[in-house]
């Protein structure tokens, strides 16, 4: 797969690093906590820290530990 330019290539994205134009790399339930940080945090709402790994980094994943015949 090509990379776009501005694409993140890690494999892990801190919640507060997120928002709802993550959903293609970390999923729709990851991208929301990421609005919830940033959101939520700037109204005295505390969010529990956490990260998403990336859709690329289970690819990846997926890819080396495949039973090979």
């Amino acid at each position: 797969m090509d990379k776009q330019a501005g694409e993140r290539t890690q494999s892990l994205i801190w919640f507060e690093d997120l928002s709802k134009e993550a959903v293609p790399e970390v999923g729709g339930k990851n991208a929301s906590l990421g609005e919830m940080v940033a959101k939520l945090g700037a109204q005295g709402i505390r969010v529990p820290p956490g990260f998403a790994t990336t859709a690329e980094a289970w690819r990846r994943y997926i890819g080396a530990n495949r039973p090979r015949p």
